[in-house]
């Protein structure tokens, strides 16, 4: 497996109460597989999904449990890797994308400079010019076109969706084992939300990478996911193949979320 959560606990706490807001949470990633995590808002998901990259701040924090990432060189407990090292593996190994690519990018700067140093934090042997051309090349692969001339614009200056196809070229630029979509796609129309779907199964392909695919709409998960694991109130409280769930849902949780998706 890619990646493996072992009975994961994370909690908030302050001086007078403690809440835990992922519970006991166990699942498994295999290389190149899209799980799709799906849940209501306050359910835990983005709070599991900051875990595995090292994002777990104050007041919160990990009380118990495991995280195994599966490098080349070998298995890493990312619950025990010290700041330094995750430098390393966010962006290079596990990269993510979010829901508001407007709040993600700077306003200030240009798309070329913000992506010139997405590439040099993990590749700073590179001269401007390559650099440039990999930023291009990368915009090309999300289906933007004339991407050199997107280079000087600023965010603003893009509609919605092809700011997530920027923030998408961006996470994927050192071609990372796994990338964490957190609802990648909620605040776009369906037919541009229907593009990033598609562009995220066709670099799925090219790079052999594992996608964890967080939403709140079954609909959306069920058209991307190999698997679908479904949490609430900070539990897993289902696991299995699409169809499966889709077809077959054990869970009084998960048929309400069935019965509440309009495409079902």
């Amino acid at each position: 497996m890619l990646l493996s959560l072992d009975n994961l606990t994370i909690s908030f706490k302050s001086e007078t109460e403690s809440l835990q807001a992922v519970k006991g949470v166990s699942l498994q990633i295999a290389s190149s597989e899209i799980l799709g995590l799906v849940g209501e808002s306050g359910s835990g998901k983005t709070v599991l999904a900051s875990s595995l990259l090292g994002m777990v701040e104050s007041p919160s924090r990990i009380e118990s449990g495991n995280i195994i990432f599966n490098l080349s060189t070998g298995s890493v407990f990312l619950t025990k890797l010290p700041e330094r090292s995750w430098q390393d593996i966010r962006g290079k190994h596990i990269s993510m994308i979010f829901q508001d690519p407007m709040n993600a990018l700077n306003p200030a700067r240009t798309i070329g400079s913000q992506f010139l140093e997405a590439i040099h934090i993990h590749k700073p042997q590179l001269d401007r010019a390559n650099a440039v051309r990999l930023a291009v090349d990368m915009l090309d692969r999300v289906w933007l076109n004339k991407p050199v001339d997107l280079l000087p614009r600023y965010p603003f200056e893009l509609s919605g969706g092809m700011r997530q196809r920027v923030m998408i070229a961006m996470a994927l630029v050192h071609e990372p084992q796994l990338l964490i979509a957190d609802e990648p796609t909620t605040a776009l129309d369906v037919t541009v939300q229907a593009q990033i779907l598609d562009i995220l199964l066709d670099l799925r392909q090219r790079i052999n990478m594992a996608i964890l695919f967080i939403s709140h709409d079954l609909a959306v998960v069920g058209s991307i996911a190999d698997r679908i694991a479904v949490m609430h109130d900070g539990e897993i409280v289902e696991t299995g193949q699409t169809s499966d769930i889709l077809e077959n849902p054990q869970h009084e949780y998960t048929k309400k979320l069935l019965w509440a998706a309009p495409s079902f």
